[in-house]
C-alpha cells in the first residue's frame, strides 16, 4: 500500500490533534485528494478510506503531576471528497475505534504522571471531524475543523482522572514515493500546545504519534497534489 505522510490530532487519528488556532496563516492553493492519479468526483464511500496508528496525548499543565501522557492505538473511518469551493479537497472522520477492537473507549497504556501500573482510556469526542487540505508555506496539513477532541483517563494517586481536551487541529502531509498509503505524523504546528483542557483550564493538551491513511477496500494509490 502507499504510504502517505502526515505530519501534525486526527486522530487519530485520526486519531489527531496538535493544535492551531490561527485559520489565516493557511493559503487557499487548491490541494485535492486523488485515488489511483484520478480526481475525485464524487465523496468517497464511507468504509473505502481508513485512518490507523498511534498517537500519545499528552496535558502539558496537569494539576498535582505537572505533566500526564497516555500512549493510544486507534482505528478510524470516513470519506474524502472532491474540492470544495476553496479548491481544497475535503475529508470526513466519521468513527474512531481501538485497534483491539474494544469500541470508542479505547485501551491506552499511561505513561508520564498516571499511575503505570493501572488502566488509561480515550475517546474521540464532537465527531465526525470536517476536515480540509491547506497550505501553509510549502507544506500541506490537513485542517481539522470545528471543535475536536478527546476524553482522557488515567489513575493519578489513585483517583480517577477525566481530562476533556478540544481544539481546531492539524496535521501534515506527505506523499511517499515508495509506497501505496499515507503516513501520518501527529507534530505540533507551533511547537505550543493549543487544545484546551478541563484539568488544566487552558490550552495545554499536545499530540505526537503516526498514523496511516489508505484505501481499505480496493488498495488503490492514495495521494495528495
Amino acid at each position: 500500500m502507499k504510504k502517505i505522510k502526515v505530519i501534525g490530532f486526527a486522530f487519530f487519528a485520526a486519531f489527531a490533534f496538535c493544535a492551531l488556532s490561527a485559520s489565516s496563516a493557511f493559503a487557499a492553493a487548491g490541494m485535492e485528494w486523488l485515488l489511483d492519479g484520478a480526481a475525485l468526483t464524487e465523496p468517497t464511500a464511507l468504509g473505502l478510506i481508513t485512518v490507523e496508528g498511534e498517537l500519545l496525548l499528552s496535558d502539558m499543565k496537569a494539576p498535582l503531576v505537572g505533566v500526564t501522557d497516555i500512549d493510544c492505538s486507534g482505528f478510524g473511518e470516513g470519506t474524502i471528497s472532491p474540492p470544495n469551493a476553496a479548491g481544497n479537497g475535503t475529508d470526513l472522520i466519521e468513527e474512531v475505534i481501538g485497534l483491539a477492537g474494544e469500541g470508542a473507549v479505547i485501551k491506552c497504556t499511561p505513561l508520564e504522571g498516571c499511575e503505570t501500573t493501572s488502566t488509561a482510556t480515550a475517546q474521540a469526542t464532537n465527531l465526525p471531524w470536517e476536515t480540509e487540505l491547506v497550505l501553509v508555506g510549502e507544506k500541506v496539513r490537513d485542517l481539522v475543523k470545528g471543535k475536536p477532541g478527546y476524553d482522557a483517563e488515567c489513575l493519578v494517586f489513585g483517583v480517577k482522572v477525566l481530562d476533556e481536551c478540544t481544539g481546531e487541529t492539524s496535521y501534515g502531509l506527505e506523499n511517499m514515493a515508495t509506497e501505496s498509503d499515507v503516513l501520518a505524523l501527529a507534530d505540533a504546528m507551533t511547537n505550543e500546545p493549543e487544545a484546551t483542557c478541563t484539568q488544566s483550564k487552558e490550552a495545554s493538551g499536545l499530540l505526537e504519534g503516526e498514523l496511516l491513511i489508505y484505501d481499505l477496500v480496493e488498495n488503490l494509490l492514495l495521494e495528495i497534489s
